[in-house]
């Protein structure tokens, strides 16, 4: 199985009818008291249509329990995964992203925006605060880089409990143990990376 990365517009879940139906059908509990605790609607679409997403992805590779548990640092896992599936969520924006494969696996998707140097300086490196100064698109390559060293992070399990200064995820470096791939949709930049070299496909999908 190639890496598959699929996204979904998750704006279609505006309409009251929409939603209704989807929560109807989100697979896991859990995630649907999740979506019921976000205080605004922006974040209760983003919440279910990366359930609705996640769901589709893992039975298009092949699953057939859908029960998930995480670990230490909250990486999600099939408990049930005789095929091996791994797999990784992220939503920004108007944007979920689902990507599975059959090796260790990190996703993530960020609306395009200003860049931010107080977070840039918190997370990036010398050299890569120096790549973003010297940017002919600030913005643009501060949301390339986040995606990539989150999607990173995402990938080996580690999230917040490794200091994200102690790497480089600029493009023409190498980072060892880190391939990357990375997709540009209707203003948001999906990065995914993976442990080996894979074929990857970019697929869009629709809840309706």
């Amino acid at each position: 199985m190639c890496v598959k990365c699929f996204y979904y517009n998750v704006d279609e879940l505006k309409d009251p009818d929409k939603f209704s139906r989807g929560m109807d059908l989100l697979e896991w509990d859990e995630r649907r008291n999740k979506v019921k605790r976000f205080k605004f609607t922006e974040g209760q679409i983003l919440c279910l249509g990366a359930g609705l997403l996640t769901a589709y992805a893992l039975r298009q590779a092949g699953a057939e329990n859908l029960e998930i548990i995480r670990d230490s640092n909250n990486k999600p896992f099939l408990k049930h995964n005789p095929h091996r599936i791994y797999f990784n969520i992220s939503h920004s924006g108007s944007f979920a992203v689902c990507a599975v494969s059959k090796n260790y696996i990190g996703v993530d998707v960020e609306k395009l925006r200003e860049i931010q140097w107080d977070v840039a300086h918190y997370c990036f490196n010398q050299d890569e605060i120096n790549y973003l100064k010297n940017s002919c698109d600030q913005g643009h390559d501060f949301t390339r880089l986040w995606t990539r060293k989150e999607s990173f992070l995402k990938m080996t399990g580690e999230g917040l409990s490794r200091d994200a200064k102690l790497f480089s995820v600029l493009p023409d470096e190498y980072l060892d143990g880190a391939n990357f791939y990375e997709c540009e949709i209707s203003d948001h930049l999906i990065c995914v990376c993976t442990n080996r070299l894979e074929k990857i496909l970019f697929n869009e999908w629709r809840a309706f």
